[in-house]
């Protein structure tokens, strides 16, 4: 039986040079400020609190907003993973830690104008107040 040797070691250091730009996570935020910072949560998740004239009864016994009762962010958790995927599509070469950057603003963006049209409506300050945290 012949033994048969790869020479592996342009691909080593491609994947060095690669890793050698990018010194942390990138992360990107959505954020909420003022008086919203205190129920987004409970908008999204649901509550244990006894039902209101605007609310429904979810998993769990959860209580729910009527205008999303299945939450407002995480039920587009595989558009938001699709969008980052399709940022890289194509690309032809390694990202460098720039266009990473790039690319998650992008979708922070994106995601934002997604959930803002999608948020629970009362009086419109959770949605006033979402902003994005772009990745450095």
């Amino acid at each position: 039986m012949a033994e048969i040797e790869v020479d592996t070691s342009p691909f080593n250091r491609a994947i060095a040079v690669y890793a050698a730009g990018i010194t942390k996570p990138v992360e990107a935020a959505i954020t909420v400020a003022g008086k919203p910072e205190d129920y987004w949560f409970v908008w999204e998740a649901g509550s244990r609190k006894n039902p209101g004239p605007k609310t429904v009864r979810g998993a769990g016994g959860r209580i729910f907003s009527r205008q999303a009762p299945k939450g407002y962010v995480l039920k587009y958790r595989a558009e938001f993973i699709k969008w980052l995927l399709q940022e890289f599509k194509g690309a032809g070469r390694f990202p460098i830690h720039a266009d990473i950057v790039k690319s998650v603003n992008r979708v922070a963006h994106q995601a934002l104008a997604l959930i803002k049209a999608t948020v629970p409506i009362d009086s419109g300050a959770l949605r006033d107040s979402m902003t994005v945290k772009e990745a450095q």
